[in-house]
């Protein structure tokens, strides 16, 4: 078996520093940059970034990007964050498929606002009425009014 060139070397030969972001340039998967460290399981070109720059990674703890450039490799671009970091991270840079934007929404925004607005007024619409006029089920009228779904919306 032939003898293996050091990972920086071969990590740091795909990447174009031309840039702020230092873009990977082999193969990618949903966009994120892929390198395989010898023969151990490939891992996330920003992982391995990571990695080189500043040791190991928590179990656990994802790596994000402070550019939102998922092909980024410079390590300055990168932070260390929890699952729930990394979902919140997505949110606020408008990523997700939250609320209208998921394309099995039967709902917008504005209709969420109405289905409040309807179940709360004095002498409100039943939750039935409502989820029958909207065609969804009563528990989901009854998670949107009480803000345990949809909370983004005002």
């Amino acid at each position: 078996m032939g003898k293996f060139r050091p990972i920086p070397e071969r990590f740091w030969e795909k990447v174009d520093k031309s840039g702020p972001c230092w873009l990977w340039t082999a193969g990618l998967k949903d966009g994120y940059g892929q390198f395989n460290p010898h023969s151990r399981r490939p891992i996330t070109a920003h992982r391995q970034s990571w990695i080189l720059a500043h040791g190991s990674i928590p179990a656990g703890a994802c790596v994000l990007h402070h550019c939102d450039v998922r092909a980024c490799v410079n390590p300055d671009h990168l932070f260390l964050g929890t699952r729930p970091d990394n979902s919140a991270d997505m949110v606020a840079k408008g990523r997700s498929n939250i609320g209208e934007q998921h394309p099995l929404s039967k709902l917008t925004d504005d209709s969420v606002r109405a289905i409040r607005e309807m179940y709360s007024e004095p002498g409100g619409m039943t939750q039935q009425f409502i989820a029958d006029y909207y065609g969804i089920s009563r528990s989901a009228v009854g998670l949107i009014v009480t803000r345990k779904r949809w909370p983004h919306v005002v």
